[in-house]
């Protein structure tokens, strides 16, 4: 009688790179525009953590909620130059999920839904 044997499934190391899109790690400075947890309108400069095409992450110095839209014009140059000539790009965005981080902070994960070269 032949034994039967059984096949794993392999599992994903917990640190696994799930994307579908390679992702960038460089701060890009940005302007973002939308409304906050509480509903008042804000805009605000800060920057970016990554970037793909399909998405970015960020944080802000307020709460928002996931399935908000944002507004937010990334300056294609290196955060911390004053100066810089190069392309800014016109994201809009859905919040996916918001993350809580030290003090008041708020880290976003955004889906991109829109893009044009400003």
């Amino acid at each position: 009688m032949r034994e039967s044997v059984g096949v794993s499934k392999s599992k994903v190391a917990p640190n696994a790179e799930r994307r579908r899109t390679p992702r960038l790690v460089a701060s890009f400075p940005a302007a973002v525009v939308g409304a906050g947890a509480a509903g008042g309108a804000f805009a605000v400069s800060t920057e970016l953590d990554n970037i793909s095409a399909g998405g970015l992450y960020l944080r802000l110095g307020r709460r928002v909620e996931p399935g908000a839209t944002l507004l937010i014009v990334v300056h294609l140059c290196a955060a911390g130059r004053e100066t810089c000539d190069t392309a800014r790009v016109a994201i809009d965005g859905l919040v996916l999920r918001a993350d809580a981080h030290a003090g008041s902070r708020c880290g976003l994960a955004i889906k991109i839904t829109t893009h044009r070269f400003l």
